[in-house]
């Protein structure tokens, strides 16, 4: 870092503190990341009072989060499959474009924080109720159930529905991730 780019020289020149300062240096294993704090101090003459504090794992995992979210945010977008992750309270946490879709939204991100029974369409809520009841109670995963639903435009489909528990540490079930299928043509031999 340039000399007059230092916080603590800064502070010199200034008399001002300069707080969280942060700054990425190349090393023989990368880049580090730091957040420096500085602040005048007068005991016997002046002085800097200089903090560092190591953010490079803070970094690491930062990026790794926005990459995480990258990838899940364009398989949302783009699955055909209707998907979707509900809490224990039965609210969309996250779904596909395709489930969003089918039940009348224009956008996956309209339906988060929706209760399910609010989205879906009038004579398929019952079913999809005592389902979920099934896997809170019991934790066991339910596969390859077939199942009429109403589409967007009104129209009975059939989906072959696959759901799961997501427990938390404790082995309780805190939510479900569904996966349905639109398989009405095959219904329909």
């Amino acid at each position: 870092m340039p000399k007059a780019e230092c916080p603590g020289k800064k502070s010199l020149d200034t008399g001002l503190p300069y707080k969280n300062i942060e700054i990425g240096f190349q090393t023989n294993d990368g880049i580090k990341w730091i957040i420096i704090n500085s602040e005048l101090f007068n005991i016997k003459g002046y002085g800097v009072y200089l903090t560092l504090h190591d953010i490079t794992q803070d970094k690491k995992k930062t990026e790794e989060l926005r990459i995480f979210n990258q990838y899940f945010s364009t398989f949302l977008n783009n699955i055909s499959d209707y998907i979707y992750f509900i809490d224990k309270e039965e609210k969309v946490l996250f779904c596909s474009q395709s489930f969003a879709l089918l039940n009348r939204k224009t956008t996956w991100k309209n339906l988060v924080g929706e209760v399910v029974t609010d989205i879906l369409p009038a004579g398929t809520i019952d079913e999809y109720i005592k389902d979920d009841a099934v896997i809170k109670s019991t934790g066991e995963s339910i596969i390859g159930k077939i199942i009429r639903h109403v589409n967007s435009k009104g129209k009975n489909i059939y989906l072959q529905t696959s759901k799961w528990p997501i427990f938390n540490d404790k082995d309780e079930v805190i939510g479900i991730i569904g996966i349905s299928r639109d398989i009405s043509e095959l219904a329909e031999e």
